[in-house]
């Protein structure tokens, strides 16, 4: 979906950068070596991050971007009755894949996960007439990307096992959104890329033993992310979506990462009904309460997350592993979008991410 001429043509806010505004895509993420940083209008056809020089260190040999690179291909899809999120990931030296259901009724967690401890290429390079697909035990997630139409097809089996529920995604989503598709500067020539959209889901979830079947109220996200990340790889991320009286449908993503530059480079935005509004640089702070706060320097976010329930992994040691704390629950406050208007955000369903890895 496009945006509209009113929001691509906005004057933006003095503290919004001009380079936030979505230009046409390159035909690749790396050319001769360097990385092509920016904000885009559309999928990038070939994300071929693999070719970039010397993003770690100046003498490293290029066969080792593979072993440094992270990246996943991710969904999350909110419906009446829960809340889902499944993902492929390679992390370098480990490849798994895992779904999360939370149950709004009886505020429950329940998750499927595999971890394989070899490295391997389970994520495709292109969400343009391509298949991402992870099968590890029986357990199976895939993608068939066709984001150029902005449509995707995502497909999940888990037979029960190990006192874990059958858990099994049969989804179809159509794009209801501008996408955001930013490459961030990590380092000079080290970059990190994001893909994510808004969509509405046909299909069915189905959970132990029941099934859900997805309505006008269900609403969904693809999120493809590849990235050099510093070896002690650490970021905030809360995310929301849903529909209001005020806006229709409406959505969200606010990240406090390690992007260097995150005035001209970052993934905040709202959506609008199909626009996305980008938003300043945010930072993610822990309440007393438990709940996380995300807030800018220029009164333009101001949510709080109150979070129900989390979904909690640690992988390895403290010097070589992974902590993963992924909470589930609603948000209250507001957004500006780029003319000034305040949007509320109360009572939007979404998620969160705390992760951190050392490796």
């Amino acid at each position: 979906m496009k945006q509209s001429d009113k929001v691509q043509n906005a004057i933006y806010p003095s503290f919004i950068s001009a380079l936030r505004r979505p230009k046409q895509p390159p035909s690749s993420i790396v050319k001769n070596g360097v990385a092509s940083f920016g904000t885009f209008a559309g999928p990038i056809p070939n994300l071929n991050m693999l070719d970039v020089a010397n993003p770690v260190k100046k003498y490293f040999p290029r066969w080792l971007n593979s072993i440094r690179i992270k990246e996943w291909e991710a969904f999350e899809i909110s419906f009446d009755e829960g809340f889902i999120v499944g993902a492929i990931y390679d992390v370098g030296i480990m490849t798994f894949n895992v779904l999360i259901f939370y149950d709004k009724d009886k505020n429950e967690v329940a998750h499927n996960q595999y971890i394989s401890h070899q490295p391997g290429k389970v994520v495709e390079d292109s969400l343009i007439d391509s298949t991402s697909k992870y099968n590890i035990r029986g357990f199976e997630i895939a993608f068939e990307n066709n984001m150029q139409e902005g449509k995707c097809t995502v497909s999940a089996h888990c037979p029960p096992r190990n006192n874990r529920l059958k858990m099994i995604v049969d989804c179809d989503f159509v794009s209801i959104s501008q996408p955001s598709v930013v490459v961030m500067p990590l380092g000079d020539n080290r970059p990190l890329y994001s893909h994510k959209e808004l969509f509405s889901v046909e299909g069915e979830i189905c959970i132990g033993d029941k099934t859900y079947v997805m309505n006008e109220n269900s609403l969904a996200i693809i999120d493809d992310h590849k990235g050099y990340y510093p070896y002690n790889m650490h970021y905030d991320w809360i995310t929301g979506m849903g529909k209001t009286a005020q806006d229709g449908v409406i959505g969200f993503n606010l990240t406090d990462n390690q992007v260097s530059n995150k005035h001209d480079y970052n993934e905040n935005y709202l959506w609008l009904n199909g626009d996305m509004h980008p938003l300043p640089e945010i930072s993610i702070a822990r309440l007393e309460n438990g709940n996380w706060l995300a807030t800018d320097e220029h009164d333009t976010v101001n949510v709080e997350f109150i979070i129900m329930n989390e979904f909690e992994l640690k992988v390895g040691l403290e010097i070589l592993g992974a902590n993963y704390i992924a909470p589930f629950g609603y948000h209250k406050g507001w957004i500006k979008d780029i003319f000034g208007v305040k949007h509320s955000v109360n009572n939007l369903f979404g998620m969160g991410e705390d992760k951190t890895y050392n490796m």
